[in-house]
């Protein structure tokens, strides 16, 4: 059985900038904000498929994001949000 865990969201840029636990990491973004970003998707005309390509291209730029900052790119957060 597997253990099901949220983190917050520091926890979230902390583990995506480390490289530690990155499957659990995104496995706790899709359960944390699949569901919304689907239904307003789906009741914007598109799919259950659309919603998936989207929540994969959203989760890879904030990946993408936050390892630019990590690198020393540190303000383009500020003016960012992606979830």
């Amino acid at each position: 059985m597997e253990v099901i865990k949220n983190f917050p969201d520091s926890e979230i840029v902390s583990n995506i900038r480390s490289g530690i636990k990155t499957d659990e990491t995104i496995k706790a973004i899709y359960r944390m904000y699949f569901n919304s970003l689907s239904w307003h998707i789906i009741n914007n005309s598109g799919s259950k498929e659309d919603a998936e390509d989207i929540f994969q291209e959203v989760v890879l730029s904030f990946i993408d994001l936050v390892q630019k900052i990590n690198s020393g790119v540190s303000h383009l957060l500020k003016h960012s949000c992606f979830l």
